[in-house]
């Protein structure tokens, strides 16, 4: 079968690639299917988990490294001839023969003091998991007004994960099902685990977990 208005929303991950083959790359998925592409970039939550893929910066400096990353595949996409020498990335004169049309929209997701700069700077689209109303309006108001100092607007969207049903109740009888499939050790190892995660959205999941399955 065959879609042509199907997207695809594809992980981007600042630094593990050099940023003028990721957006070569991009440049090409996006030339053979044009509007269909989207990026979320994905900084990196856990240490433990990017020095897998050769990785050893802090939190931190994954941001930095990323506004870096950003910069270069933002201007190679508008179409410009980029160097930067920068604490991160060095490039020299790089160029795209075919910039993207349109150019790809950026996702981004980080809840962290460092995350809310980079989003301003360059996401299309800031990206929030399901919380409380409030917290997700002071979020959405933190990042809007970054952004309007930068010059820009940004769109906003909530992550969630949802079950569908006919009623409610048949939805609230699925997740008790699922819920109930998982015996308390293996609750309470899941709630250690995430306990010791350096991805401040996490956390915030976390607290509102409190004693609930």
């Amino acid at each position: 079968r065959e879609t042509t208005t199907l997207g695809f929303l594809v992980a981007f991950r600042p630094g593990l690639v050099s940023p003028t083959l990721s957006a070569q790359m991009a440049a090409t998925f996006a030339r053979h299917a044009p509007g269909r592409i989207l990026l979320n970039v994905v900084i990196g939550g856990e240490a433990h988990e990017q020095r897998a893929f050769g990785d050893h910066l802090d939190k931190d400096g994954r941001y930095a490294r990323a506004d870096e990353f950003l910069e270069v595949v933002r201007g190679l996409w508008d179409g410009q001839t980029v160097t930067l020498n920068g604490e991160y990335i060095n490039v020299e004169e790089a160029s795209l023969a075919m910039p993207p049309n349109p150019v790809p929209p950026l996702y981004f997701g980080g809840s962290s003091q460092a995350a809310g700069p980079v989003a301003a700077r360059h996401a299309d689209v800031y990206l929030t998991w399901g919380e409380p109303p409030a917290a997700v309006a002071e979020k959405i108001d933190w990042i809007k007004k970054l952004a309007a100092d930068q010059g820009r607007q940004v769109r906003f969207g909530v992550r969630l994960h949802v079950i569908t049903r006919d009623t409610a109740g048949e939805a609230w009888s699925q997740a008790d099902k699922l819920v109930a499939a998982l015996d308390e050790d293996t609750v309470r190892n899941a709630q250690a685990g995430l306990g010791r995660s350096e991805s401040e959205g996490q956390k915030r999941m976390l607290a509102l977990h409190e004693s609930h399955r």
